[in-house]
């Protein structure tokens, strides 16, 4: 009983923490105009350590199939030979926000997330995709709304 008050309790801090607070859009939402489907958005690559056949770990961010304009992104990511394909979508409201890509701060892991209004100096972190010895991982970090 006390483990599932405390899983309830730590869910909705975590929705609350997660949420922004912002509620007025007033720069990038609306000024950026994904590519046609299948082009490329943002990408990064590292070369995998300590492998033999000189591998590398590369994240694609492409507009989705028909479905960029509405904030559906293809992500595909490759360790080696190794492929592995998914899709995010951008949040309510941040349809026309640009993905942008960083390193995280694990080796071999990438955080997809966004600029906001005209702050461009904070990245906002949303979706992360991760490599490890050929496994790929990829999953939503935060959940954001905008009106």
């Amino acid at each position: 009983m006390k483990k599932c008050i405390l899983f309830c309790c730590s869910f909705v801090l975590l929705i609350v923490a997660s949420c922004s607070g912002h509620k007025d859009n007033d720069g990038d939402n609306g000024t950026y105009t994904p590519p046609p489907a299948g082009n490329t958005v943002a990408a990064d690559s590292v070369k995998i350590a300590d492998d033999p056949n000189n591998f590398t770990y590369k994240v694609t961010i492409k507009a989705g199939t028909n479905s960029a304009a509405y904030g559906v992104y293809d992500v595909i990511a490759e360790w080696g030979p190794n492929t592995a394909a998914s899709q995010f979508t951008m949040p309510r409201g941040g349809e026309k926000l640009k993905p942008l890509i960083k390193k995280g701060t694990a080796p071999y892991t990438y955080i997809i997330g966004f600029h906001y209004g005209n702050d461009k100096k904070t990245f906002y972190d949303y979706y992360q995709v991760s490599g490890n010895k050929g496994m790929i991982e990829a999953k939503y970090l935060k959940a954001y709304s905008f009106k």
